[in-house]
């Protein structure tokens, strides 16, 4: 069977105010302008069941440089497994997935106190959206990938895909 690394998506959800809002309400993050609520992914990898993040980190570094440019925001990173292993040990996974994260930002001199950590293990299968549909075919929008649906594919690849999915980190910028 081929060996497949655990590509994580991180979402970046944008519920607070932030100092680099423009004259028009919007902000700036990489090239990008967001409004409040949008919704900006980004990946980091990880090899399967590990928690040390690998290159390429350019992604974290402009995180660094958003929350640079935004003092007075906090960053909830959460992580979440695909359900393989014992609940115990998915949830330990994601927690300390989650927090190698935040090492990484702390190291790049982010303050600790800037930064909320969370693992959720396997309890919040993700939601596909039409985005994923579109890559995806097999796939139906509004789909919990739960066990049970991902038990029922019937291709081995369309199970490590949807098991990919699973494994996620979303950051969430929050006030204080």
């Amino acid at each position: 069977m081929k060996k497949f690394s655990s590509l994580l998506i991180i979402l970046l959800l944008i519920t607070s105010i932030c100092n680099s809002q423009n004259k028009l309400g919007l902000f700036e993050f990489g090239d990008t302008l967001f409004e409040i609520g949008d919704i900006h992914k980004i990946e980091i990898r990880y090899s399967v069941g590990r928690v040390t993040l690998m290159e390429p980190l350019q992604v974290l570094d402009s995180v660094t440089e958003f929350m640079n440019l935004n003092p007075n925001i906090v960053l909830e990173v959460s992580s979440h497994t695909d359900y393989r292993g014992s609940e115990n040990a998915n949830f330990e996974v994601s927690q300390r997935r989650a927090e190698a994260v935040c090492e990484y930002l702390i190291f790049k001199g982010i303050k600790p106190l800037r930064l909320q950590f969370v693992g959720y293990g396997e309890s919040k299968p993700i939601t596909v959206t039409c985005n994923v549909c579109a890559k995806y075919k097999f796939l139906i929008e509004g789909q919990v990938l739960y066990r049970e649906f991902i038990e029922k594919l019937d291709l081995v690849e369309e199970q490590e895909i949807a098991h990919s999915l699973n494994r996620r980190t979303i950051l969430r910028i929050i006030n204080k």
